[in-house]
């Protein structure tokens, strides 16, 4: 999942929100359609939107992350008739709840790969600073993606997240 939402930029919320029909494995496509946020007392609340519009996209899966997307699918034990049901949930099934999933897995990983106190929006502020330093804004296809280039200019990471290999929790 962490990997996912770094290669991709995603959001935490739009990648809770991931449904296993949001992922096309034979065409290496993942669409955002829907979020998981939370409610005043931290429970979990599933939307049938997106951030913003904008927010809903389909994006291209690199060969490397869909590999480890069907590998994930295969063994949850997914196919296509499990298209409503969350890519990733929580251990008991069903949407994940942040505030568990942060203590459970993401403080553990980001202390061992050395990065304690790092934030999951970082690896989204990764993304965008290494796309701004391989993209120039006339190559992008529209104002968008122009206006994103530019406002992650100004916000992007002083030094982006390296990345080192930590061996995944066993289940």
């Amino acid at each position: 999942m962490v990997w996912i939402g770094a290669v991709l930029g995603l959001r935490w919320s739009e990648l809770a929100g991931l449904r296993v029909g949001n992922v096309d494995l034979l065409r290496r496509l993942l669409t955002v359609a829907e979020t998981v946020t939370r409610d005043a007392q931290g429970q979990p609340i599933h939307s049938k939107t997106t951030k913003s519009q904008a927010s809903k996209r389909v994006l291209a899966i690199p060969e490397a992350p869909a590999d480890l997307l069907s590998e994930h699918m295969a063994r949850k034990g997914s196919n296509a008739a499990d298209q409503d049901s969350f890519l990733f949930e929580a251990p008991a099934g069903g949407p994940l709840r942040y505030s568990n999933w942060r203590a459970r897995v993401w403080l553990p990983a980001t202390t061992a790969a050395g990065h304690a106190g790092a934030g999951f929006h970082d690896l989204r502020r990764t993304n965008a600073t290494v796309l701004v330093r391989r993209t120039s804004t006339r190559r992008l296809p529209n104002s968008a993606s122009a206006k994103v280039i530019h406002d992650s200019r100004s916000r992007s990471t002083p030094k982006p997240l390296k990345v080192r290999t930590v061996e995944p929790r066993k289940h």
